[in-house]
C-alpha cells in the first residue's frame, strides 16, 4: 500500500515537473529568452496627479498615464486643449498601437468656453473610389467576414485613412504652438523605445496567427532578433513610423496624403490585395459639422456628433436616464445599485436598436431619426417600457437591422486652461486593423471596410441586414466614394460654467454596451 502511494505521489511530482518544463517553453517560444532581454517598467510620471481633481489650470485623460503626462505638458506650454489632445493621442498611438494609429480615424468634439460654440470633426476612414458591393466577391460567406476573412484582413479591409487630416484641420482651427512641436514627444518614443503594457501584450498573444505570417509585416516590429513575439515590459521601437511622423511634423498633413508617403502605403496596400490609390488619398477630406445639442438636469447642455457619430445614441441613453433622477442615493447600497444599473443596461439595449437605423447624414436621410431620438417625448415612451423586475429577449427593444460587433477605440479628454474642451475618440476597428503594416511607413492600417454593408452576409437572430443607402436609413450603407460608417463611439462635451465641474466624457466605441462609469454621464 505503502510503495503504491509512493509511486503516486512520484508520478505527481514527475507530471507537474514535466507541465512546468512545458510551461517555460511555451513562454520561451511566446516570449523569447525573457533573460536575455532585461524588463521595463511603465514609467509613474513625475508630478501627474490622478487623485481625480479638483484642477485649477487643465486636466488630460488618456489610457495610458505616460500619454496624458504629455497632454499635460503641453497646457503648461500655453498649447490648447486641441494642441495638448494631438500630443497625447500621438503618444496613445505607440502605447495602444493594436487599437489606433495614423492608419485609423478619429472624431473630435471641441468646445469653445470664450464664444460659446462647439464643432465636431469627423474624420474617420472613408471607403476608396474604387470600393463596391462586390468588391469582396459575389457569393460572400461568413468567413469572408470572420475575423480571418479578406473582409476583415489585408489590403482590401483597408478604407482611406482620416487621422493625420484630422489633425491637421484640429490644429488650423484651434491650435496655439506650433505643429511640429506636438509631435516631438512619440517621435522620441518611436525610437527610443516604450515599455510594453499588458493591453499591448493582450493583443499580441491574440493575433500570433497573423503576427507570424511574413507577408503581413508585424513580426517586424512586434517581435525580437529571433521572431519571439514581444511582451509586457520589454521594450518596442517603431523606427520606420518614427521616420513617418517626423515627416508629417515637418510638412503638415500633405506630407502624408501626397508625395513619397502617399505613394508608398498606396504601393504597399496595393501589394496586399487593396485598391486605395493616391488620387484617394489626395481626395480625402474632413467633415466639420455642428454638435447635437441637449439640456439635461444640472444645467448640463451635452454637446456629440451627429450621423455618422453617435451623439444621437448617447443623447437618447441619458435623456432616459434623466427621467430617473439618478443621484448619490441611487448607487447607496445594494439594492439601489442593482436597480440603476438594470434601468442603464435597459436603456443601453434600447438606444442600441435604434441606432441601426442611422447612417452617415452627408449620403442617408437620417434626419427624422436624429429629432425622434433627441426628444425628450421619446425617451418618456421607452422608459415606461423599462420593467424594474425584468428583462426581454432582443425582440423587444425592436432593432430594425443588424448591426455587427465592431471594435474599439481609445479616447482622450482635456479640459483646457480657458474652459475649452476636447473629447477625442480614434480607432484602427479590430485589434491590429486589417492584421496589416505597411513596411516602408511603418503604419499599420485599418480593417474600417468590413463596416459597410455587403450581399449575402451571415447574419445572426433573423434581423435583415440593410438593404443600402439609399432606400432606408441604415447603419451599414453600400460602400462608395467618401461614404463612412456609422460609429457607436459617442465623443461629447458637457458645458456648465466652471472647470472644475465641465465634462468631456465618451463611451466606449463598441457595439456592446458603452463601459466606464455611467455616473459621469
Amino acid at each position: 500500500m505503502k510503495a503504491a502511494t509512493f509511486r503516486g505521489v512520484f508520478i505527481i511530482i514527475i507530471l507537474a515537473a514535466v507541465a512546468n518544463l512545458l510551461v517555460k517553453e511555451y513562454r520561451r517560444r511566446l516570449y523569447g529568452d525573457v533573460a536575455a532581454r532585461p524588463p521595463c517598467a511603465r514609467p509613474q510620471p513625475a508630478g501627474l496627479d490622478v487623485t481625480g481633481g479638483p484642477y485649477t489650470h487643465g486636466a488630460v485623460a488618456a489610457d495610458a498615464l505616460e500619454c496624458s503626462a504629455i497632454g499635460r505638458d503641453i497646457l503648461k506650454k500655453g498649447g490648447s486643449a486641441v494642441d495638448s489632445a494631438i500630443a497625447t493621442l500621438a503618444c496613445v498611438e505607440l502605447i495602444h498601437g493594436h487599437s489606433v494609429g495614423l492608419g485609423g480615424g478619429l472624431i473630435m468634439t471641441v468646445y469653445n468656453k470664450e464664444t460659446g460654440t462647439a464643432q465636431v470633426i469627423n474624420a474617420r476612414e472613408t471607403a476608396p473610389s474604387g470600393a463596391s458591393t462586390d468588391m469582396f466577391g459575389t457569393n460572400t460567406s461568413t468567413a469572408q467576414f470572420g475575423k480571418s476573412g479578406q473582409c476583415a484582413a489585408g489590403g482590401l479591409a483597408v478604407a482611406v485613412p482620416g487621422q493625420v487630416r484630422g489633425y491637421w484641420e484640429a490644429h488650423q482651427r484651434y491650435g496655439k504652438l506650433p505643429w511640429r512641436d506636438l509631435f516631438q514627444p512619440a517621435i522620441r518614443m518611436a525610437e527610443e523605445g516604450f515599455c510594453i503594457g499588458r493591453p499591448l501584450e493582450n493583443a499580441i498573444n491574440k493575433n500570433l496567427k497573423f503576427i507570424n505570417d511574413p507577408k503581413n509585416h508585424l513580426c517586424d516590429v512586434l517581435c525580437d532578433e529571433n521572431n519571439n513575439v514581444l511582451g509586457a515590459n520589454m521594450i518596442m521601437q517603431r523606427p520606420q513610423l518614427a521616420a513617418t511622423l517626423r515627416a508629417v511634423a515637418d510638412g503638415g498633413a500633405d506630407a502624408f496624403y501626397t508625395g513619397k508617403i502617399a505613394r508608398n502605403l498606396v504601393k504597399d496596400i496595393q501589394d496586399a490585395g487593396g485598391i486605395i490609390t493616391e488620387q484617394d488619398l489626395r481626395d480625402y477630406q474632413v467633415d466639420i459639422s455642428e454638435p447635437l445639442k441637449i439640456s439635461l438636469e444640472g444645467g448640463l447642455t451635452l454637446l456629440s456628433p451627429q450621423p455618422p457619430g453617435g451623439g444621437a445614441v448617447l443623447s437618447l441613453m441619458l435623456n432616459i436616464w434623466d427621467g430617473y433622477g439618478l443621484n448619490a442615493s441611487s448607487v447607496d447600497g445594494v439594492d439601489n445599485q442593482v436597480l440603476t444599473y438594470h434601468r442603464m443596461v435597459e436603456a443601453f439595449k434600447f438606444a442600441f436598436a435604434k441606432r441601426t437605423e442611422l447612417g452617415d447624414r452627408n449620403f442617408v436621410n437620417v434626419q427624422e431619426m436624429v429629432k425622434k431620438m433627441t426628444s425628450k417625448s421619446f425617451a418618456d415612451s421607452l422608459r415606461l417600457q423599462i420593467s424594474d423586475t425584468e428583462t426581454h429577449d432582443w425582440r423587444y427593444y425592436d432593432p430594425v437591422y443588424y448591426v455587427p460587433e465592431d471594435g474599439g477605440t481609445t479616447h482622450v479628454s482635456v479640459l483646457g486652461p480657458g474652459n475649452d474642451a476636447v473629447s477625442l475618440s480614434s480607432t484602427i476597428n479590430r485589434y491590429f486593423g486589417s492584421k496589416f503594416r505597411s513596411a516602408s511607413t511603418g503604419i499599420i492600417l485599418n480593417n474600417q471596410m468590413r463596416d459597410f454593408n455587403f450581399p449575402g452576409m451571415s447574419i445572426p437572430h433573423y434581423i435583415p441586414s440593410s438593404p443600402g443607402g439609399d432606400a432606408l436609413p441604415s447603419l451599414w450603407h453600400e460602400p462608395g466614394l467618401g461614404h463612412r460608417t456609422t460609429t457607436p463611439a459617442p465623443r461629447a462635451v458637457a458645458a456648465q460654467d466652471h472647470l472644475r465641474r465641465d465634462q468631456a466624457f465618451r463611451t466606449k466605441g463598441s457595439v456592446r454596451p458603452p463601459v466606464g462609469d455611467p455616473r459621469d454621464a
